[in-house]
């Protein structure tokens, strides 16, 4: 499911719960809202007319996507357009690199067990479980 408007009035309360719904069934594709311009415009302050949120900067508007894709369990988080790429590497690197360690899923293993002795020429099983350890759906409940 791809759902674009993360981090503004667009990401209704309706929206949320569809994601919540959705978590668990399917990838959740996110992309951060497109406010027709970026931070390089230094006079571009479009989320000033956000109905919902009162942001003061820029930064207000990456921490408020951040949090919206996390807390829903995208899977991903489009930064948009090449412009307001660079605004996010600008004014928060922190967050960009916190949805790199955090989102989507993160595969750790939690147990492997191998034999204590093994002969040559010999098949031997190595037992392994595994912890998804980020934030987002790992789509494996496809039989294809």
């Amino acid at each position: 499911m791809r759902r674009d408007g993360l981090g503004s009035e667009w990401f209704t309360s309706y929206e949320k719960c569809i994601a919540k719904r959705m978590f668990g069934k399917t990838l959740l594709i996110g992309e951060s809202c497109y406010w027709g311009c970026s931070t390089a415009d230094k006079n571009c302050r479009p989320f000033d007319k956000d109905r919902v949120y009162k942001f003061d900067s820029w930064l207000d508007v990456y921490e408020l996507t951040y949090k919206d894709a996390i807390q829903h369990g995208f899977n991903t988080l489009d930064l948009r357009e090449i412009p307001e790429t660079k605004g996010w590497m600008t004014l928060a690197p922190h967050l960009v690199q916190g949805f790199i360690e955090q989102g989507g899923y993160r595969l750790y293993p939690n147990k492997v067990s191998i034999p204590k002795l093994i002969n040559a020429n010999q098949e031997f099983v190595i037992k392994h479980t595994w912890r998804n350890m980020g934030t987002g759906y790992l789509p494996n409940n496809n039989p294809k």
